[in-house]
């Protein structure tokens, strides 16, 4: 037992990286893959899809909105026909989506909340 508690003492010492899951930005507030799901089904216009393109994201939202299947699901089954330009606008809204969360929660974090507790856990482990 004594060589993992060392093992674990060196390695915070050596300045380690981590890594939360998505536990963490769940309790603070960030969209989860429903909320994910609800908010590209609501913004990813189809403007710019060619008809294949179109279609094969309609079938995406029937998947999400009609069968009720989640988000990871919804886009495996959809293999190859989703394109360079769907993978865009898949990742353009995510971005949006989470960073408008993460922006509203680091502004907490910057006016001395600790909404979720990662800021005494980071300093605990740091220490």
């Amino acid at each position: 037992m004594k060589q993992y508690a060392r093992f674990i003492e060196e390695t915070i010492k050596s300045n380690p990286v981590y890594i939360v899951g998505s536990g963490s930005s769940a309790g603070a507030g960030i969209s989860g893959m429903g909320a994910l799901a609800d908010y590209l089904v609501k913004s990813v216009s189809l403007t710019h899809f060619a008809p294949a393109e179109a279609d094969a994201w309609q079938e995406i939202v029937h998947r999400l909105v009609n069968e009720n299947k989640g988000l990871e699901q919804a886009l495996q089954e959809s293999g190859d026909r989703i394109s360079t330009m769907i993978t865009n606008e898949i990742v353009q809204h995510t971005w949006r989506c989470i960073s408008a969360d993460e922006c509203e929660l680091l502004m907490r974090y910057a006016a001395g909340e600790d909404p979720i507790g990662f800021g005494r856990l980071f300093h605990y482990l740091v220490k």
